[in-house]
């Protein structure tokens, strides 16, 4: 049982936040915590990986980054500082623009892309075929 708790914990936030708290604490004391065989940028790494630059955020874990990146502020961000990494057509946001292109050149942005490119030749053709019609229908009389 004791186990199962202290698991809990080193998988906890908390903890993730405070290691994340001490490793740039070492890295900036200049001390390097890693005994110089490089390890010491994991947690640089770590903090560049987890991390929403445009809101100024590091997050412990993917999760909590991705909830972020999904969340209203986020998003509000976005807007307020005129980014445009969203798809309109899709209705989605992308944490950057390498996501943001991944997403247009992506199977379901295509087919949507497809269906609503039909859709408007459908339509344009539509009222080609009654402006003809009526044009026809108007001259004969």
């Amino acid at each position: 049982m004791t186990d199962d708790l202290l698991q809990q914990h080193f998988n906890g936030r908390k903890h993730k936040d405070e290691l994340l708290k001490l490793e740039l604490a070492r890295k900036g004391s200049g001390d390097g915590g890693g005994g110089g065989d490089g390890s010491s940028n994991g947690g640089e790494m770590l903090k560049r990986q987890l991390q929403c630059e445009l809101c100024n955020i590091v997050c412990s874990d993917e999760q909590l980054l991705e909830q972020h990146f999904k969340g209203k502020k986020h998003k509000a961000e976005l807007e307020r500082q005129g980014c445009s990494r969203k798809c309109d057509l899709c209705n989605i946001w992308c944490p950057d623009t390498s996501s943001l292109q991944m997403h247009l050149k992506g199977k379901k942005h295509i087919l949507r892309l497809h269906a609503t490119e039909k859709k408007r030749d459908a339509t344009e053709e539509s009222l080609q075929g009654q402006s003809s019609r009526t044009w026809t229908m108007g001259s004969g009389i």
